[in-house]
């Protein structure tokens, strides 16, 4: 995960492998993060919020089964 300081310093852009995936807004009185498909969430400090997409980045340790049953 790659964090890069935007054009406004209160906001900082969220990476991973190369590929947008949202903003961390300091509001001063609370941190607002911002994925890139709209969900907003609000935290009280900058280490919660970038928590938030430590999680949505982390490889998920459940295997998928892709295999598509028609009956």
């Amino acid at each position: 995960m790659q964090i890069q300081q935007t054009i406004n310093p209160e906001t900082v852009s969220i990476y991973n492998n190369g590929e947008y995936i949202g903003d961390i807004t300091n509001r001063n009185t609370f941190f607002e993060a911002i994925h890139k498909n709209g969900m907003k969430a609000v935290f009280s400090t900058f280490d919660a919020a970038k928590k938030l997409f430590e999680e949505v980045v982390k490889p998920s340790t459940i295997k998928q089964n892709n295999q598509i049953n028609l009956f």
